[in-house]
């Protein structure tokens, strides 16, 4: 976000969310029909249905403001999986390679572009088991 969601004197640069992928969802607006005109250029309409995920982005954009919502590439793990785990300094989350980014959620989430990428280290951590 441009401006930062502020919880005490931690600043969060983004909030990420997971949605189950076939939950369907309606949502009436509160607006009249002069201000989904006139506010926003018929881009809303007075009810928003369809998935969950496509329903919030088209809230956040419109009512919002929010244009950069950032959405999983089509990469798939050897598992199967949109990301895959990894650590950053001694943070473990989940690595979402995206089409000119990567994104690491956890706390805090890093955002990281491909032409800011100077070298990948891999290394392999043995289990105890």
């Amino acid at each position: 976000m441009d401006v930062p969601l502020r919880t005490g004197v931690t600043l969060h640069h983004f909030i990420a969310m997971n949605f189950e992928y076939d939950q369907e969802e309606s949502v009436k607006l509160n607006l009249t029909p002069e201000e989904l005109s006139q506010k926003y250029k018929g881009e809303l309409k007075p009810t928003v249905e369809g998935k969950l995920y496509d329903v919030l982005s088209t809230l956040f954009n419109n009512l919002a403001g929010i244009t950069k919502i950032i959405v999983p590439a089509d990469f798939r793990s050897a598992r199967g999986t949109k990301a895959v785990k990894c650590s950053v300094t001694a943070n473990e989350g989940l690595l979402y390679p995206l089409k000119s980014s990567l994104i690491f959620i956890h706390k805090p989430v890093h955002y990281i572009r491909h032409a800011e990428i100077k070298f990948v280290e891999f290394s392999r951590i043995a289990q105890g088991g």
